[in-house]
């Protein structure tokens, strides 16, 4: 008698494109939480943020101030990491195909504090 092993994990890579990255970073930029602090921001042709200073606490310890150029790659990067925690998005960040998503002000601060900490470290 045969018998199927269905054990194991099964691992799957997809690319989900992302539109308009200099514009949700403009959300971050100017509606974002107080933790983070921008400078110098680099604004496109087109409005969007395209890199700007950040600096930001770093641990959550806000006597030990760290400072980073930010950049369109930090953020799509950043969105990498919540999509790992979320993978269903959340009511802040959601993909609604096509390459478009629907990042509002709160999504768009956890995007950064993923690519800055890999977690969320402030809600």
């Amino acid at each position: 008698m045969a018998k199927t092993v269905t054990e194991g994990t099964v691992s799957v890579t997809l690319t989900v494109p992302v539109n308009g990255v200099g514009d949700h970073m403009v959300s971050a930029v100017e509606q974002g939480y107080e933790w983070f602090v921008w400078q110098n921001v680099v604004y496109g042709v087109d409005g969007g943020v395209t890199q700007a200073s950040l600096l930001y606490p770093k641990d959550g310890d806000e006597d030990d101030i760290v400072e980073v150029i930010f950049t369109g790659l930090d953020f799509v990067r950043g969105l990498q990491l919540f999509l790992l925690a979320y993978p269903q998005g959340t009511s802040t960040v959601q993909y609604l195909g096509d390459g478009e998503w629907d990042i509002d002000a709160n999504g768009a601060d956890g995007i950064v504090q993923f690519a800055v900490y890999g977690e969320l470290m402030f809600s």
